[in-house]
């Protein structure tokens, strides 16, 4: 009925489009911005202790 195919269509459209999105990231570029993000908040917590 209409709400199978919501359920199961919109579960289909919503996985295939976070399947394009990952598959598209630059996963090394988003390594390195997370690197930096956590050296940046080590660095103000050691220096406000």
């Amino acid at each position: 009925g209409i709400w199978a195919g919501m359920i199961f269509g919109g579960t289909a459209f919503q996985t295939l489009i976070l399947a394009v999105i990952t598959i598209r990231c630059d996963w090394e570029k988003e390594a390195a911005k997370a690197t930096t993000h956590v050296k940046k908040w080590s660095e103000s917590t050691n220096n406000a202790a």
